[in-house]
């Protein structure tokens, strides 16, 4: 028993080790990075800089715009409820193209059947409408995502199926806020395609 409990803490130490050395790459590199101790740190952690981003903003946007792109790790978190529950009293104006209903189609899906169609033109409508919102994200003032990878050099590895990820991160919103899970460091760029 005593041995299960001595694996732990090792373990514990071996990644804050990693994510200590991450966070001295990414400060070489002018990106802030911080640590959290577990997934309810690292939800107050993102929702407190969500409100100091959307405040520093205001120097040159008048809006509240908060964007999102998918990202498991996001969802992980619990971070949608809250942002959902800002967004409804007003203290943020949210974008989530990928707000789903509870059999996983997006909700822009909401008025149409699950299964086999004859005329896919409502459905074509619906997925224009979630492509949309993709891009209104594009140009909000703080971007929320996640990435497929770091490295302990400081590297950021993110892949992406449409696009909206990599584009919100590389130009659009002012502020970006990616949440990476500790199983995502690597030590290389190679590493993260294995």
């Amino acid at each position: 028993m005593e041995n299960e409990k001595s694996i732990v803490i090792q373990e514990k130490k071996f990644f804050k080790s990693k994510i200590e050395t991450c966070i001295k790459e990414f400060k070489k590199r002018n990106i802030n990075a911080y640590y959290a101790e577990d997934r309810n740190d690292a939800k107050m952690q993102v929702l407190s800089l969500i409100e100091e981003l959307l405040e520093e903003t205001k120097a040159y946007s008048d809006s509240n715009v908060l964007g999102v792109a998918d990202s498991q790790s996001l969802h992980e978190i619990s971070l949608f409820d809250t942002l959902m529950e800002w967004d409804a009293e007003d203290k943020i104006d949210l974008i989530n193209p990928f707000e789903r209903l509870d059999d996983g189609r997006y909700t822009e899906f909401k008025d149409l059947p699950n299964g086999w169609i004859e005329d896919p033109a409502p459905y074509q409508a619906a997925y224009i409408r979630v492509m949309n919102k993709m891009r209104n994200a594009l140009l909000s003032d703080v971007f929320i995502t996640g990435a497929n990878a770091i490295t302990t050099k400081g590297h950021i590895v993110s892949t992406d199926g449409v696009g909206n990820r990599l584009a919100g991160v590389i130009f659009g919103p002012y502020r970006v806020i990616m949440l990476v899970g500790r199983n995502k460091i690597v030590s290389s760029v190679d590493e993260s395609y294995k």
